[in-house]
């Protein structure tokens, strides 16, 4: 789901890759001003904020769909399933996506690695 809609304001601002929606800069600004006459920061601006509510809308998903002790799991799950060789595809793959619990992602590493004396 988070795919098919990332995918959706991609076409719809004109962006070719995630890495221009998540920090509103496209590199093809005129197709998107052609449809659209505002200045480009408020066109960046309302990127930006599409962004964060598909990525807030992400993290109700993920909240409403596992109990609070399974919120690691669920949240090595999403990250495995972006970057594991089996599941990445090129032109699919949204490598955001298990950031949005960036958090937990950083609990389970902090976690599980040794600590220095």
């Amino acid at each position: 789901m988070y795919a098919q809609k990332m995918s959706s304001l991609m076409s719809f601002y004109g962006a070719e890759t995630e890495d221009e929606m998540l920090t509103g800069n496209l590199q093809n600004r005129a197709f998107y001003l052609q449809r659209d006459n505002r200045r480009y920061g408020d066109m960046k601006d309302r990127i930006l904020i599409a962004v964060k509510d598909l990525q807030r809308e992400a993290k109700e998903w993920f909240e409403s769909d596992c109990q609070p002790h399974e919120r690691p799991l669920m949240a090595s799950a999403w990250y495995h399933v972006t970057y594991h060789t089996k599941y990445y595809r090129e032109n699919s793959t949204f490598l955001s996506f298990p950031w949005i619990n960036g958090d937990i992602l950083l609990h389970i590493k902090s976690a599980n690695s040794p600590s220095v004396p």
